[in-house]
């Protein structure tokens, strides 16, 4: 048995917000009793060019980083 969700977000009140979406999806598929396998896929979609776009790049990564991390913790 597998669960996938997909999620898009979008950050318009903070700088550059309105340039760029992030585009994750997760993955839970039952490996055998009490134990599972989760999987995360992070992109971006861009609606506007900026120069930034490594800096962004970076910051929502390190984001999702630390929030699968704490996620993980709390599936565990």
């Amino acid at each position: 048995r597998q669960y996938v969700v997909d999620v898009e977000a979008r950050t318009p009140d903070i700088m550059y917000g309105d340039a760029f979406s992030t585009v994750t999806r997760y993955s839970l598929t039952w490996q055998s009793a009490g134990s599972c396998r989760f999987q995360v896929w992070f992109g971006m979609q861009w609606h506007k060019s900026v120069l930034v776009k490594s800096l962004i790049r970076a910051t929502a990564q390190r984001a999702i980083q630390d929030y699968c991390g704490d996620l993980v913790a709390v599936l565990k």
